[in-house]
C-alpha cells in the first residue's frame, strides 16, 4: 500500500473503505478501548484513516497520537474532530526504516497491517510493539484468512444450488467487499478491488506478537454480514458469518 493509493481513496473514503467502526455490532473494539484507556492514558491510533475510532480514544485517554500514511485521510481526521483538543496527528509511513514512536500505554491499530510485502509486515509488527509501555495493551484488527476461505466455501454452496436449479453460476464478480481473486494464498495475499492485501491466520498473528515480547490476550471474531462480502446474498446464507480477526495482547518485557 503506497500513499498514492490511500490519498485517491481518502477523497471518498466512506464509499471506498469498509468501516470496523459502524460494522462492528457487538462493539468489541470500543469496549476494548474502554477496558484498557483511562485519563492518564497516551495512545496510539496506528493507520487511523479518517478517524473511525478517534473520538471513543479522546473520550478515554489524555493524548490520542494519530498516524496515517495518507495526508488526505489525515485533513479529514482534523476535520471531523475539530472539536477534539487532545489529538496529536502525525503523517508517517510506518514500513519505512528507523520510524521510532513516542512511547503508549495503548495502541490500536485497525485493519492498518494489510501491505502484501512480508518485510514491510514484520517491520511495521516492531514498531508497534516497541513503542508500548511494559503491562500496556495493542489491540490489532486484521484480515482473516480463514474468512476468505470460507467464502469461497459459501461460494461454491451457492453456486451447487443454482446448478441444482438450473441457474446461472454465480461468479466472482458478485462481491462487494471482497472481490476476491487468489492472488498468493500460501502468503495470505488476496485480492480486493484490485489491490494485493495481506490476511492472516489466528496462529499466524499469535507467533508473530509472541515473538515481539507480547502476551496474547484474547483472539476475537468481529463478525459482520454477507452483505459485507456477496451483492444480495441468498436467505439461506446464515451463521458462520465473515470476520476479522482482533486481538488484544499485552506488552510483557521491553
Amino acid at each position: 500500500m503506497d500513499k498514492s493509493y490511500w490519498n485517491t481513496v481518502a477523497k471518498n473514503y466512506e464509499d471506498e473503505i469498509f468501516s470496523v467502526f459502524e460494522n462492528d455490532k457487538n462493539k468489541l473494539v470500543v469496549n476494548r478501548i474502554k477496558k484498557l484507556t483511562n485519563k492518564k492514558s497516551i495512545v496510539s491510533d496506528i493507520g487511523c484513516g479518517i478517524g473511525g475510532f478517534i473520538r471513543p480514544l479522546a473520550s478515554m485517554a489524555k493524548t490520542v497520537h494519530a498516524y496515517d500514511i495518507s495526508s488526505v485521510c489525515i485533513d479529514k481526521a482534523k476535520e471531523n474532530h475539530s472539536d477534539l483538543d487532545n489529538i496529536d496527528y502525525t503523517l508517517e509511513d510506518l514500513s519505512k526504516e528507523r520510524i521510532v514512536l513516542p512511547k503508549a500505554h495503548f495502541a490500536l491499530c485497525v485493519n492498518s497491517i494489510i501491505t502484501p510485502v512480508t518485510k514491510d509486515i514484520h517491520h511495521i509488527f516492531d514498531v508497534v510493539c516497541k513503542h508500548l509501555v511494559i503491562n500496556c495493551h495493542l489491540v490489532l484488527v486484521v484480515p482473516s484468512l480463514e474468512s476468505v476461505l470460507l467464502t469461497y466455501a459459501r461460494l461454491r454452496d451457492w453456486n451447487e444450488r443454482r446448478r441444482k436449479a438450473s441457474s446461472q453460476p454465480i461468479k466472482d464478480k458478485v462481491l462487494t467487499h471482497k472481490q476476491t481473486k487468489s492472488s498468493s494464498l500460501k502468503d495470505g495475499v488476496v485480492t480486493i478491488d484490485g489491490i494485493n492485501t495481506k490476511h492472516f491466520l489466528k496462529e499466524e498473528l499469535i507467533a508473530l506478537l509472541e515473538s515481539r515480547k507480547m502476551k496474547v490476550l484474547e483472539t476475537e471474531k468481529i463478525q459482520y454480514g454477507w452483505n459485507t462480502e456477496f451483492d444480495h446474498p441468498p436467505r439461506w446464507m446464515k451463521a458462520p458469518f465473515p470476520w476479522d480477526w482482533m486481538v488484544v495482547a499485552k506488552k510483557i518485557k521491553s
